[in-house]
């Protein structure tokens, strides 16, 4: 960041890339994550495994959103508009046909959710130039899972974005509800029965008024004192009476002669 302030631009970022001790060698940073991309992360055959693992496979495709996330706000240099597009075809549009909504719908839904409200961030912030179709694809499948599923986020900031595409798409928005009585103008009386209606509370905080403490009551406190005080001092005594008769026995020989 200290650079990119001085030069304007980033600078160049490299991989030390040991996997093979016998060849080990530096690697731009772009030509290896693209590598990567291509031959794991956004391969048939991994997703298919990832499958296989269940709730914890939807997590760890969630990771590697979050990770890939994390290089592009690194260095948006690194990351390229197609590979986003390369993963929301593989996990989102499901380019390969594996099922992938079933799948995400059986294992973990939000993952699935989380995953598309990382993309709709990249292209919230502009990193990502994404078409209208795939924006629009991002809307249907967050709203859709946050309606079902009662999936919220705290970035209120999202949640407007959000809520603006959906408006422009005719799509609904999370948490909305269809309501037929939300319809009523401010012009037209609610209905009897929605007058009549029974208004239920919950529990509710009452003062209780303190017990006032007679005589009788301290009197009563005294003597239980007192009589625990005592108690504990008759053990005291025998506890200590026995103390000594055991002493003498420990300290006196048996068979001692007395010297004249």
């Amino acid at each position: 960041m200290a650079v990119q302030h001085l030069d304007g631009a980033n600078p160049q970022l490299y991989i030390s890339n040991m996997r093979d001790p016998a060849r080990t060698k530096l690697e731009a940073a772009e030509g290896f994550m693209a590598k990567e991309l291509r031959a794991i992360y956004q391969h048939p055959n991994w997703i298919r495994e990832m499958q296989k693992e269940g709730y914890s496979g939807t997590l760890k495709m969630l990771d590697t959103i979050n990770n890939f996330w994390g290089w592009q706000v690194m260095d948006r240099n690194i990351v390229r508009d197609d590979q986003w597009e390369e993963f929301h075809q593989s996990y989102v549009a499901d380019r390969y046909n594996l099922g992938m909504r079933d799948w995400f719908e059986q294992s973990n839904p939000t993952a699935l959710a989380q995953i598309a409200e990382r993309m709709l961030e990249a292209i919230r912030k502009d990193y990502w130039q994404a078409s209208e179709q795939t924006k629009r694809e991002l809307v249907e499948v967050y709203t859709d899972i946050a309606r079902r599923h009662d999936v919220h986020t705290d970035n209120a900031i999202f949640k407007a974005y959000v809520a603006e595409l959906a408006a422009g798409y005719g799509l609904s928005e999370p948490g909305s509800t269809d309501n037929a009585a939300d319809s009523t103008t401010p012009d037209q009386p609610a209905p009897p029965e929605t007058q009549a209606a029974e208004v239920v509370r919950g529990q509710q905080m009452v003062e209780t008024p303190a017990t006032p403490v007679t005589e009788e009551t301290l009197w009563n406190y005294a003597w239980l004192l007192a009589g625990i005080i005592a108690a504990g001092a008759i053990y005291q005594f025998g506890r200590t009476y026995r103390e000594w008769q055991v002493l003498p026995a420990l300290f006196i020989p048996r068979n001692r002669k007395i010297l004249h």
